[in-house]
């Protein structure tokens, strides 16, 4: 894990990116950590509780340390969507994320133009897991 690590370091995240690896597919840097995503959403939209839970119990491709991306990460992971083949696109709609704005509002990130809000955590929303590894 480390050599790869390393190989990453050298070379840029960029010839990684949409790379099968760790589980996932590699999606981005942020905070000196490669993003992995999960391979697909969840077959249906779930309420923001529902969606931490969902992540917090999920075992893909043997790793069960997957979790709901935050806000910024949920940007990156728009930013860099265009790597992502046809089998792992994003569905054209709205994602939560782990960032909290309130005891009842979490943040949100539209997947059709990119913006970033905050809507009650009651509403039901896509979401895809991630999970890091530090460089």
């Amino acid at each position: 894990k480390m050599e790869i690590n390393n190989i990453i370091k050298f070379l840029g995240i960029d010839t990684f990116l949409g790379k099968s690896l760790y589980g996932g597919t590699i999606i981005g840097l942020l905070d000196d950590s490669i993003l992995i995503l999960a391979s697909k959403d969840t077959e249906t939209r779930l309420n923001w509780t529902e969606a931490i839970e969902y992540c917090s119990i999920l075992n893909s491709n043997g790793y069960t340390d997957w979790r709901l991306p935050s806000k910024d990460e949920l940007y990156e992971l728009y930013k860099n969507k265009d790597v992502l083949d046809s089998k792992e696109a994003f569905i054209e709609f709205t994602y939560w994320s782990s960032s909290e704005f309130s005891s009842t509002y979490a943040r949100i990130q539209t997947f059709t133009n990119g913006s970033q809000g905050s809507n009650g955590k009651t509403y039901a929303y896509y979401i895809r897991a991630v999970r890091s590894i530090k460089l």
